[in-house]
């Protein structure tokens, strides 16, 4: 549980893929847009809290702890390439 753990899959409509890591404080997301981010400096217990809660709305989750949260550092890792896009949940529209 301490190290990378994929968040179970949820219904969203702006989240592919999610990645939580309650040791180190940091959230990786793919959104469906293909637009992946980095989030450092996130609360631990917002995150075993994520872990824990299937329920929880991922939107909700990302909006009050990494959004709006002072504390969390946000690190674009870039756009999702065309030729792994066939391995992601979301299909990325043509351009």
């Amino acid at each position: 549980m301490l190290r990378n753990q994929l968040i179970d899959l949820r219904p969203s409509e702006a989240v592919d893929v999610m990645f939580a890591n309650p040791l180190a404080g940091s959230v990786e997301i793919l959104f469906q847009t293909g637009h992946a981010y980095k989030y450092t400096n996130v609360s631990r217990r917002a995150i075993v809290n994520l872990i824990l809660n299937p329920n929880m709305s991922l939107g909700f989750w990302i909006n009050e702890n990494l959004v709006g949260a002072r504390r969390t550092v946000c690190k674009s890792e870039g756009v999702l390439a065309r030729e792994l896009a066939k391995h992601s949940c979301y299909e990325l529209a043509a351009a």
